[in-house]
C-alpha cells in the first residue's frame, strides 16, 4: 500500500482519500477519521465541531469547552489505492498511536 505524509496534495482539485487527524494540542489527545476526500471532509469537521454536532462526544465536549484555538485537524495520510478500507485503517493507525503513548477519543 502506498501511504504519504505529505499536505502539498492539498494544492490539487483532485480528492484525496486517506486519514484526517483532530488533535487536542494542550493534552495531545488524538481522533483519526477515515475520509474518500480529505480536504473537503477537513472543512466539513469544522464545521460539525463548530455547530456542536461532531459525532465523538468527548472531542465535540472538549472543542466546546476548550475552544478552536487549541485544536488542529489535518491531513494525518493520504492513501493512493482505492480498495483500502480506510476504516479499518484508521483503527490499525490508532492502535499504533496508543502504543506510541498517544492519549485518543474513542468512540
Amino acid at each position: 500500500m502506498q501511504e504519504t505524509r505529505s499536505h502539498k496534495y492539498l494544492l490539487t482539485d483532485m480528492p484525496k482519500r486517506g486519514l484526517i487527524r483532530i488533535v487536542e494540542i494542550q493534552d495531545d489527545k488524538t481522533l483519526l477519521v477515515p475520509s474518500e476526500d480529505i480536504q473537503k471532509d477537513m472543512v466539513h469537521i469544522r464545521f460539525q465541531l463548530d455547530m456542536e454536532q461532531f459525532p465523538n462526544e468527548p472531542l465535540q465536549e472538549d472543542y466546546t469547552r476548550i475552544g478552536l484555538e487549541l485544536f488542529s485537524i489535518e491531513p494525518y495520510l493520504v492513501v493512493e489505492e482505492k480498495d483500502t478500507d480506510l476504516t479499518a485503517l484508521a483503527e490499525k493507525e490508532m492502535d499504533k498511536l496508543a502504543l506510541g503513548g498517544v492519549k485518543l477519543y474513542r468512540g
